[in-house]
């Protein structure tokens, strides 16, 4: 009988999970999203970065070439996290601290007066980003999308910039703990760091769609009445009329309602449309039924479009009986997903994604609990289009509460949730926290204040959506502070399983 080496856990993590996650890696780069459009092409920022884990003096050290010797910059692609082998091997330790990321950018924005935006879709956990040497954003919070104007910072750095060697990015990642932002180091899932989703720079006009919400409101399937709302990026306040066209299409592609309506550029949402629809064609994890509406503006300065997918169902929650979905009772059966994998980190692709929620499917699942924090936009469109239910969440999830930049961050957190992902179907539960009863981050666990505070989110949330219900997971205290509370889908499990008997 042959002798045989002994193996390290690290020797095995290198050999099957980080070779399987290399194997799954896309060949291809990630698209650009494609319910925006202006007659121009986006740049997707996957490519040509450079990466520095460590500490620098700012974005001047980033650039200098005094001391390239101590700075060592490694080539990598987006999107990119830079806990992706230290999270899942024992003989690393887990990185927490800033990181840097670099490249050259070379605008190519068509339209006069046109605005170019970044489009970061999610960075761990706190960024700033910079253009040449300005400081142009900063952001708190790892999992929602935001946007930067980088239009002014641009021609500025353009004017010192060598002609057709670009225009110097570069972006600040601190995962570092801090007792006052969320989400705990309590929580059973990793704070990652990095760019560790898609980054895209688009050009719009100098009045373009900045968000557009479909809001469907019916209780049978007979009718239902939907209202298009539309918040303009108009950064400098022009105020010439524009002109909207909303046209609403079918799951087939047929146009079903369409209307125009002429205005002064306006702030805020306002309505663009309200349509009726008659015995519109139902959304449910059987036949996920998705419609699409889109909305074309037109002003002196240049068109743009937005196309976003919706659904047509309507929820019920009996008190201490089952859950219904367009009037028909349905037995909630599913998992939770975190976003993560070995090898990769939170910097998953596209292809990766959507095989596993497609296993998810495949095993008969009808419910997903995104744990525990907003996801990609990926995970949502894919909910939508495999016919998922969605519990989302925010990353408020154990240690207590801190002070107020703390419980701004959390409501800031929600506000992003929800806006950017109203339209999506799936998504029946907004969650406001999970295991709020775990206390541990702040010498004080003040019971009355966490249920105050899991009230004024429920509060925002209705505010923000009227439609759908709040969840909390495991706080007992606080379970009369919200619509659904305390371990819920136990609750429905049991009473349904008493009832199918």
């Amino acid at each position: 009988m042959g002798q045989c080496g002994s193996i390290t856990r690290r020797d095995f993590i290198r050999s099957s999970a980080f070779a399987a996650a290399s194997s799954l890696l896309p060949v291809s780069q990630p698209q650009a999203d494609p319910g925006s459009t202006n007659g121009s092409t986006p740049d997707i920022l996957a490519s040509g970065w450079e990466f520095f884990r460590g500490s620098l003096g700012g974005a001047w050290d980033v650039w200098r070439e005094d001391i390239a010797e101590t700075t060592i910059w490694q080539k990598v692609d987006l999107p990119h996290c830079f806990n992706a082998r230290d999270a899942v091997d024992p003989d690393l330790p887990y990185y927490e601290g800033p990181a840097w990321y670099r490249r050259k950018l070379l605008p190519r924005n068509p339209l006069e007066n046109g605005r170019s935006l970044l489009l970061f879709e999610g960075v761990g956990q706190r960024c700033e980003v910079f253009i040449a040497l300005e400081s142009v954003a900063r952001h708190i919070g790892g999992y929602d999308e935001f946007a930067v104007d980088i239009t002014d910072a641009l021609a500025r750095a353009a004017k010192s910039a060598p002609p057709g060697r670009g225009i110097p990015l570069s972006v600040l990642c601190d995962n570092s703990r801090d007792l006052e932002t969320i989400p705990s180091e309590l929580n059973d899932f990793h704070r990652f760091g990095g760019l560790y989703r898609n980054l895209t720079l688009f050009y719009v006009p100098a009045i373009s769609l900045e968000r557009v919400h479909i809001h469907v409101e019916m209780s049978r399937a007979a009718r239902a009445q939907v209202s298009v709302r539309v918040r303009l990026h108009n950064p400098r306040a022009f105020r010439e009329e524009v002109e909207l066209l909303i046209r609403m299409f079918d799951s087939k592609g047929s146009l079903l309602r369409s209307a125009t309506r002429r205005l002064p550029a306006w702030e805020g949402e306002q309505e663009a449309a309200s349509f009726q629809v008659e015995s519109p064609e139902l959304w449910s994890p059987r036949h996920p039924s998705l419609h699409r509406c889109e909305v074309q503006l037109a002003s002196p300065h240049g068109p743009t479009t937005v196309t976003e997918s919706f659904g047509f169902r309507y929820c019920e929650f009996e008190e201490h009986g089952p859950f219904k979905l367009n009037g028909e009772r349905i037995y909630l059966k599913g998992t939770q997903r975190e976003e993560d994998h070995a090898g990769l980190g939170a910097a998953m692709p596209e292809s990766l994604i959507r095989e596993e929620l497609t296993l998810i499917k495949d095993m008969g699942a009808n419910f997903l609990g995104l744990g525990h924090h907003q996801q990609s936009r990926t995970v949502l469109n894919l909910c939508d289009e495999l016919g998922l239910l969605v519990l989302e969440e925010i990353p408020w999830s154990r240690g207590g509460l801190g002070g107020d930049g703390y419980k701004e961050e959390a409501r800031a957190m929600l506000r992003a949730m929800i806006d950017q992902h109203y339209n999506h179907p799936s998504v029946i539960f907004w969650g406001v926290g999970n295991e709020n009863d775990w206390p541990g981050d702040f010498r004080d666990f003040d019971k009355e204040a966490i249920c105050s505070f899991v009230k004024e989110l429920n509060d925002e949330a209705h505010t923000l959506d009227p439609n759908r219900t709040t969840f909390l997971r495991r706080c007992d205290f606080c379970k009369l502070s919200l619509d659904l509370g305390w371990l819920v889908p136990r609750s429905l499990h049991a009473v349904q399983e008493k009832d199918r008997s």
